[in-house]
C-alpha cells in the first residue's frame, strides 16, 4: 500500500517552492489577464514513458554489469567482451563516470 508524497513534499523534492508547485498544477493567470493551463496537463502524455534509447549508448543494464566487473577485477577489454561493446566505448564511460575521491566507478 503505496500512499506518496503530499503537496509539499512533492514540491520541494523537486525543488520548487509550494506556490510554484501549486502554478504548475493548477495553472495560473498572468497580470495581462491570460490564463494558462496547468503544466501537469502539458507534460502528462509524456510522462512515465521512456524514451528509445539510440544504440550507441549504453544502457543502464550495460552500465550496472560494467560496474559489477569493475567490483571482480575484470580488464575494460575484458568487461566490453560481455555486451559486444568497444574497449573504447567502456573505457570512456569508466573515465567519465569515476569518483573523483575514491576514484571507483
Amino acid at each position: 500500500d503505496e500512499e506518496g508524497m503530499n503537496f509539499t513534499q512533492a514540491a520541494h523534492a523537486v525543488g520548487v517552492s509550494k506556490r510554484t508547485g501549486k502554478a504548475w498544477r493548477n495553472g495560473r493567470t498572468r497580470a495581462t489577464g491570460r490564463n494558462e493551463k496547468p503544466l501537469v496537463d502539458r507534460y502528462r502524455s509524456t510522462m512515465d514513458k521512456p524514451k528509445p534509447l539510440h544504440p550507441r549508448h549504453l544502457s543502464q543494464e550495460e552500465r550496472i554489469q560494467i560496474a559489477d566487473r569493475l567490483r571482480l577485477g575484470d580488464s575494460i577489454r575484458a568487461i566490453a567482451r560481455l555486451p559486444g561493446r568497444d574497449p573504447g566505448t567502456v573505457g570512456r564511460e569508466v573515465e567519465r563516470n569515476r569518483n573523483p575521491g575514491s576514484g571507483g566507478y
